[in-house]
């Protein structure tokens, strides 16, 4: 390995197994290249499928920017001669690249609309993309518009949110309110009257579960007292008489505590 990277003058180092912290150089250069990477998507309103074409931009420009030693670029660093920049253009802005004449007829339009994504490794060539056709187009001397961007609708959601810059001096524009719309105070008069509403409602079923509990415990109570009745009289040697004396049907639950105390005491004679 180290033999295989000598010849492009790039030293190869082994790091302590597990211990990532003395990555931190290119850990840092990876974050900010796919940082700024993350920025140039959102600003040229291009898909998560253009990233790779994105941090390959900003290695470019990166390579060729001035925070070598001496404040020199580190194209120059490497190789002693300072790179050239006049070609460098807004990533993801407007292009039409040139159609030849064998590609279309006389009265067709002789140039398209793409999108730039990049550089070819070659000289003075231009990597671009035809979101119409999907295929990239490499041009020589496009035309740039790189105040603007192709609309282009991607049928996917974009990264990030189209915002408007600020200007304090414009007055902020009013939006219409339909007829029938509710605002301000009537809002949360509205909203208030919705609250109280919900809340009668839960005191409303509050109160039916009370009432339902109730008599269903009166029921039991009473199926429970006539079942201790029956199988107490069962018991008797004359139960027909002891039934004339008893009310086997108590009304209230007054009634039904009476009625036992009164077996209790029959019970307690025998």
């Amino acid at each position: 390995m180290v033999e295989y990277y000598k010849p492009y003058g790039i030293r190869f180092e082994f790091i302590t197994p597990y211990f990532h912290q003395q990555n931190g150089v290119l850990k840092r250069l990876n974050r900010t290249l796919v940082t700024i990477a993350r920025a140039m998507l959102q600003d040229a309103r291009l898909p998560e499928a253009f990233w790779e074409d994105a941090v390959a931009i900003m290695c470019y420009i990166w390579n060729r920017t001035p925070i070598g030693p001496q404040g020199i670029t580190l194209i120059e660093a490497y190789s002693g001669k300072k790179p050239y920049i006049g070609h460098l253009r807004a990533w993801g802005c407007l292009a039409y690249p040139h159609i030849p004449l064998e590609h279309r007829r006389k009265m067709k339009p002789t140039a398209g609309k793409a999108y730039f994504i990049g550089y070819m490794s070659t000289s003075r060539q231009y990597k671009l993309y035809d979101p119409v056709a999907k295929r990239v187009i490499v041009s020589t001397a496009p035309t740039f518009r790189e105040d603007k961007r192709l609309q282009y609708d991607w049928g996917e959601e974009l990264l990030g949110e189209a915002t408007m810059v600020f200007d304090p001096w414009e007055a902020p524009e009013e939006t219409a309110v339909p007829e029938g719309t509710i605002t301000g105070e009537n809002e949360a008069t509205e909203s208030e009257e919705q609250s109280r509403e919900e809340s009668l409602l839960i005191g409303t079923l509050i109160q039916s579960l009370k009432q339902s509990l109730k008599q269903s415990l009166k029921q039991d109570l009473k199926q429970s007292l006539r079942q201790g009745i029956q199988s107490w009289l069962m018991s008797l040697k004359s139960p027909n008489q002891t039934l004339k004396t008893l009310k086997l049907e108590p009304k209230n639950l007054g009634e039904v505590v009476e009625l036992g105390h009164h077996l209790h005491a029959i019970q307690a004679r025998h």
